[in-house]
Order: structure tokens, then C-alpha cells, then sequence
């Protein structure tokens, strides 16, 4: 079957860079990401950079300041995430995180995390940050926090993307149905060209085959390392709807059904 590998990250210095393709740089954004962790360690799972300054941007980030667990992270003011009852990250589980921030300054930021395990969700209270300066010349950076490197993420990730709006809770938690995320659930999320949103599927096969935005028109800039997970039964995103295929007929049964108004029938 295909499109359910991920891509692993090693916590040294594998990282993808994406151009930045006109995303807006100040606020309101989101980032998403579907991921695991492998070890109990700070990281970037996706964020923007600026290359000029060679800083930290905005972003996701899992490990700081918050126990194990996600939250929105800029470099003027540390980060803010799931706090109260949110229990930490379980090392080697598939999670959605959703972080964002309204374009006030300071901004309302709220991170949301969805534990594909048990399919149930928490969401932070909304808190204020203070804003970085807006992002210009850089790039999005998945497995770190800039393309210079540093704080990098350890495990796999098998989506990531960014997008200019404040999804609201009913939309965050859209993006999942029945232990399973799709590109169909997160567009009708408002994951859309409209909204600017950039959605990055890491389920190529191979890793010579560039990562591709699945929405808006970013690509691949660098490459640093990586590897392909292939254990296909465990990943939770799929970029288009499939079905079993039997012997002999590989790729020869994968669906979009969003390309009829009616679904499958």
C-alpha cells in the first residue's frame, strides 16, 4: 500500500527545509504536525527561520519549558503550551499537535494535542505571548528550529505544515477521525490555499524524492539526512483515501474521493 511510510529524524542534525513561498509572516498561523518521539528531549518538530539573523523564528516545539508535551514557540519570549492536566508525550505514540496564535500583540496562544491511541484530546487555555519580529527571507524548517541547525527533533514525523488562519477547536479536532488524519479532513479543517496553509505528507519511499507541498506551492530547499519509516500499518496520516490491493497490483487501488462531490458510492 502506499503513502503510509513517515520519516525519521535523528536528533543531530536531520532536518528538511521548505521555502517560505509567500507565507505570511506575522499572525494569526497554526502549526500541525502528526509525530512520535523517541526519546524524552527538547525539539523542533516544524517552524519558520530567519535566515539574515541566523535566529530561531516561530514554531512547534515539544520538550520545553512544558514537561513532554507541545506547544507554540517564538524566540522573544520562550514558549507556552499544554499545561494543567495535560499529561506528557509517551515516548514512541503517534500524536497530533495544533498550535496557535491571533495576530495581537502579545498574541492568544492556544496548543491542542490529540493521543491517536486513546483518540482523545487536550487543549490549553489560551495564554498571551509576546511576538517575535515578523519572518522575512527564511524558511520553513521541519526536524529543527533554522536552517542553520540546532534543537533538533528525535523520531518520526509523518505531516507537518503551517497555515494563516486560528483554527478553532471543533476544526483542530476535524482533523482526525477514527485513529486516522487525511489531507480531505484537513482541508475541510481550513487547511486550504485560501487560508495560505502549507502541508507537508513526509511519505515519499525514498528520501532522494523531495518533499512536496501538498496544498500551496513551497518545495524543497535542503536536505539534511533522514530515513524512511516503513511500517506502514502504524501511520496514522494517509494524503489520499486507499484501499486494500491485492497481490501484484500495487498502487493500482489508491482513491481521492474528494474528487467526486459525493464521495465514495
Amino acid at each position: 500500500m502506499a503513502g503510509r511510510y513517515a520519516r525519521t529524524f535523528d536528533r543531530v542534525d536531520d532536518m528538511i527545509a521548505m521555502s517560505l513561498d509567500a507565507f505570511p509572516a506575522d499572525e494569526p498561523m497554526a502549526f500541525a504536525a502528526i509525530f512520535r518521539k523517541a526519546a524524552d528531549t527538547d525539539g523542533f518538530i516544524i517552524g519558520t527561520d530567519v535566515d539574515g539573523l541566523n535566529t530561531y523564528g516561530r514554531g512547534l516545539r515539544s520538550g520545553l519549558n512544558s514537561g513532554n508535551t507541545a506547544m507554540f514557540y517564538d524566540a522573544s519570549a520562550g514558549g507556552l503550551g499544554l499545561t494543567g492536566a495535560a499529561a506528557p508525550i509517551t515516548l514512541n505514540r503517534w500524536y497530533l499537535a495544533v498550535v496557535s496564535r491571533t495576530a495581537a500583540s502579545p498574541g492568544s496562544v492556544v496548543a491542542s494535542l490529540c493521543d491517536y491511541v486513546t483518540q482523545t484530546w487536550t487543549h490549553s487555555a489560551a495564554q498571551n505571548l509576546a511576538r517575535e519580529a515578523a519572518n522575512t527571507g527564511g524558511h520553513i524548517v521541519i526536524g529543527t528550529g533554522r536552517s542553520a541547525g540546532g534543537i533538533y527533533h528525535g523520531g518520526e514525523i509523518a505531516v507537518c505544515g503551517v497555515v494563516g488562519i486560528v483554527p478553532t477547536q471543533a476544526q483542530k479536532e476535524g482533523m482526525v477521525s477514527g485513529g486516522l488524519s487525511t489531507l480531505d479532513m484537513w482541508a475541510a479543517s481550513g487547511w486550504t490555499a485560501a487560508n495560505n496553509a502549507k502541508v507537508f505528507p513526509l511519505d515519499q519511499a525514498s528520501v532522494a524524492t523531495p518533499v512536496s507541498d501538498a496544498v500551496g506551492g513551497s518545495t524543497q530547499v535542503s536536505i539534511t539526512g533522514t530515513t524512511v519509516y516503513d511500517a506502514l500499518d502504524t501511520v496514522p496520516w494517509q494524503t489520499t483515501i486507499q484501499v486494500a490491493e491485492p497481490a501484484g497490483t500495487t498502487g493500482m487501488f489508491d482513491f481521492d474521493l474528494s474528487i467526486h462531490p459525493l464521495g465514495w458510492f
